[in-house]
């Protein structure tokens, strides 16, 4: 027994149309295994076949972790940064009070 599918005139295959037998039938055939189909019967080419080959792996649970202790990491030092240096404004404005009121 095998599974064969209504070929349209165009030659491609009616994957919604298929029939169990183990006789030829007309009009129905395989889809050669050597090849892949799209879902509405055409041939794939080389180009979708690989795009599909070429998908990137989604990135692991440790991967996204790693990611997110690099960004926080970035974050914090930006953190510290901008209080350095508001500290150091803060530091200068009191200089300046102290200094601009004994004269």
């Amino acid at each position: 027994m095998k599974q064969v599918f209504k070929i349209r005139e165009d030659g491609t295959f009616d994957f919604s149309d298929s029939i169990v037998t183990d006789v030829d039938v007309e009009g129905y055939g395989e889809p050669d295994p050597t090849k892949h189909y799209k879902d509405d019967g055409t041939e794939m080419t080389e180009d979708e076949i690989d795009a599909i080959r070429n998908v990137p792996a989604p990135p692991t649970s440790e991967q996204k972790i790693a990611a997110l202790e690099a960004q926080l990491a970035v974050e914090r030092e930006d953190k510290l940064m901008v209080m350095e240096a508001l500290a150091g404004i803060y530091e200068s404005v009191l200089a300046l009070k102290e200094g601009g009121g004994a004269a």
